[in-house]
């Protein structure tokens, strides 16, 4: 599993993943690296056994919200759990047993990848640099 932060939780939709792809483009919500901190840490799943970091500073909710913004009006949008999505989302790095983090510790996100999630396997189908400014 490699480090990522969650800017869009899992959805469905009906159509290609190039739509998708577009999408996430056209939304011109990372024109820039996003600098994040790390905050508290949590667990999240409907078991509640996922570890994750959640991240600062407001800037990545504006970042889920633009994308939200043009991926909801795709063909057959579902998110999979909504409650997660808009005012819900939680921005927040996904650990495991070797990706930690510590509180307080700024990192700069520099590329976005789309992944596609098939049963308890993600394929990236997509990913692009953020320009430096």
């Amino acid at each position: 599993m490699a480090a990522h932060l969650t800017l869009a939780a899992n959805f469905a939709v009906d159509g290609p993943v190039a739509d998708i792809v577009s999408a996430v483009r056209r939304a011109g919500a990372l024109t820039e690296p996003l600098v994040v901190q790390f905050a508290g840490s949590a667990r999240f799943g409907p078991h509640r056994d996922i570890p994750v970091q959640l991240v600062q500073p407001a800037r990545v909710s504006a970042v889920h919200r633009r994308l939200a913004d043009r991926l909801e009006p795709l063909p057959g949008f579902v998110a999979e759990q909504p409650a997660h999505w808009r005012n819900g989302h939680r921005p927040h790095l996904t650990l495991s047993s070797t990706i930690t983090t510590e509180e307080g510790v700024s990192r700069s996100v520099r590329c976005v990848a789309v992944a596609q999630l098939l049963e308890d396997t993600a394929m990236i189908v997509a990913g692009f640099d953020i320009p430096e400014n």
